[in-house]
């Protein structure tokens, strides 16, 4: 059994992904902006952990326990349509938090 932190958990990918990840018998750790909200949309027996990438607080000591860090957070890519202003937000949203 693996230990795997998974952000953006509730989005299209990061569904599906933590729950083929729990079914393979792996402990699950959801980071999100809104841990409450994102236990109510994926009601799983997961552990969710406030997240806020520009604060070192609670979520760092989950990282250093960690098997793997599955990077998913950032800006909806189907939220607008593509030009080069929204693909430099969809970059911004991922470097920045990474």
């Amino acid at each position: 059994m693996k230990k795997i932190i998974i952000t953006g958990a509730t989005g299209l990918i990061g569904r599906k992904l933590s729950q083929k990840l729990f079914e393979a018998g792996h402990q699950i750790i959801i980071f999100s902006r809104d841990a409450s909200s994102a236990k109510k949309a994926l009601k799983k027996e997961f552990t969710y952990i406030d997240w806020d990438y520009r604060k070192n607080d609670n979520w760092l000591e989950s990282i250093s326990s960690a098997d793997a860090i599955v990077h998913l957070a950032g800006i909806n890519l189907f939220s607008k349509r593509w030009n080069k202003k929204f693909k430099e937000e969809i970059l911004a949203s991922r470097k920045e938090t990474t």
